[in-house]
């Protein structure tokens, strides 16, 4: 069987052993096995192979050509030409070269699981700003509405607590009583305190409230 062509299957950054030892059944490699081969660095021979063709190595900048045992009917002619392309080492450095490989190939491989759980911790990071700047937005948008109730609200103070007697007679819209008011609770609702406002839609009342007095919300 001959070896007819290596195929063009790594990008420009790799490079490929390949080991023809372990393929006893190829005997022969074609002129043009390595027409597109040029990612092939490092080329493993055993004495299975019995005839080499010339111009196989046309296109290849530099290779490593290893044996196990050079067959004595290989011509000594056949790499004439290609003194500048080939470098001949024997079949224990081709283990070397694989660890090496294997190595880098490892190497690299870590290099990518950092990078992914260097990304994956970023995007972890622009998603948790990104809570943190929503949760900073409502809390915003919250005290907004409070600052813009309590500018409508009438109120009194009573003792330590805070009553509700008014809002201002041309509001409309929902009304959001908050807990407390300068810093004391919202515990009652005067009598009356939203007497015939119509334009009262809805109300809201705190958890601190104990009281409504009577007629707070006729005719609203």
């Amino acid at each position: 069987n001959k070896l007819m062509a290596v195929l063009p299957q790594l990008t420009s950054d790799e490079t490929l052993i390949l080991d023809l030892n372990e393929k006893e059944y190829i005997r022969e490699i074609d002129a043009n096995a390595f027409y597109f081969g040029m990612h092939v660095t490092h080329l493993l021979l055993g004495e299975n192979i019995r005839n080499i063709s010339s111009g196989m190595f046309d296109t290849v900048d530099h290779i490593t050509v290893t044996w196990t045992e050079k067959p004595a009917s290989w011509s000594s002619d056949w790499s004439e030409g290609y003194e500048a392309k080939i470098e001949y080492t024997h079949a224990e450095d081709i283990e070397n070269i694989k660890r090496q490989r294997e190595q880098e190939a490892e190497a690299a491989a870590q290099r990518l699981r950092q990078e992914q759980e260097a990304q994956r911790l970023e995007q972890e990071r622009q998603r948790a700003e990104q809570e943190r700047q929503r949760a900073e937005q409502e809390r915003q948008r919250i005290e907004r509405q409070k600052e813009e109730m309590l500018a409508n609200l009438h109120y009194k103070k009573e003792g330590k607590e805070i009553t509700i007697i008014g809002i201002k007679h041309n509001f409309s819209g929902n009304v959001n009583i908050p807990e407390e008011i300068e810093g004391l609770p919202v515990t009652k609702i005067a009598p009356f305190a939203f007497y015939q406002k119509a334009n009262i839609e809805k109300i809201s009342f705190p958890v601190t409230l104990k009281e409504i007095g009577q007629g707070a919300f006729a005719n609203t």
